[in-house]
């Protein structure tokens, strides 16, 4: 399994490495969803990769060969950007690299991200290969990124550095890739340690409506 859960005080950091471009597949999607929905009321969540790589996106392997197994690939990823957004729990991102595609739309779901400082790429790939961003994700983006970059980052395919990134509204700040998960889990922490009611009950006014437009009907 690509994924692992580790704990960091009061924080659960969850890991994506399978050893190269950290894809998600069924299996990786289940786990991080089943990871987001295990933290308990006084946890926070960390959901990160290794150096140089946060995620690539979903499984090319399996959206490529069609079907209901790739239906239920998309919507299994909807239902995980869902359940970020509707987690009574903090959910903060550390883009310990490349964050393109579904990456990119976990930075955007969750209630903070930040992004290592290097030599990678932030955005959506979808465009570029022949396949439209689904409407959720786009009122996703257009909810979070900044308005001079939405169409270059979404209709037209832009991939853009750390710093853009922060500057777009994809992450908070850009941080040194050896500061990262401490600063992750920090801010992590900070947000756990808020009143956890209060916390979720703003946090459900906030994202209610889009993680209703995401969910789409029943």
């Amino acid at each position: 399994m690509a994924i692992t859960t580790d704990r960091r005080g009061d924080v659960r950091v969850v890991t994506i490495d399978d050893g190269r471009a950290n894809v998600l597949g069924p299996a990786e999607v289940a786990a991080l969803r089943a990871a987001v929905a295990g933290a308990g009321p006084s946890e926070g969540v960390v959901l990160t990769g290794r150096d140089g790589m946060f995620s690539g996106g979903l499984d090319l392997g399996v959206l490529g060969r069609g079907g209901a197994e790739a239906e239920e690939l998309l919507a299994a990823m909807g239902a995980l950007l869902v359940d970020v957004l509707r987690s009574p729990r903090p959910v903060v991102v550390a883009a310990s690299g490349h964050a393109v595609a579904a990456g990119a739309m976990l930075m955007l779901a969750a209630d903070r991200a930040l992004v290592a400082v290097g030599d990678h790429r932030v955005g959506f790939t979808e465009v570029a290969g022949g396949m439209a961003l689904p409407p959720g994700v786009v009122e996703l983006a257009r909810a979070t990124v900044a308005a001079p970059w939405l169409r270059r980052l979404t209709a037209q395919g832009e991939l853009i550095g750390p710093e853009d990134a922060v500057a777009a509204g994809f992450a908070a700040t850009a941080v040194p890739p050896e500061a990262l998960l401490d600063e992750a889990v920090a801010a992590a922490s900070r947000l756990a340690a808020l009143d956890a009611e209060a916390f979720a009950r703003t946090k459900r006014l906030v994202n209610g409506s889009l993680a209703d437009r995401l969910a789409g009907p029943d």
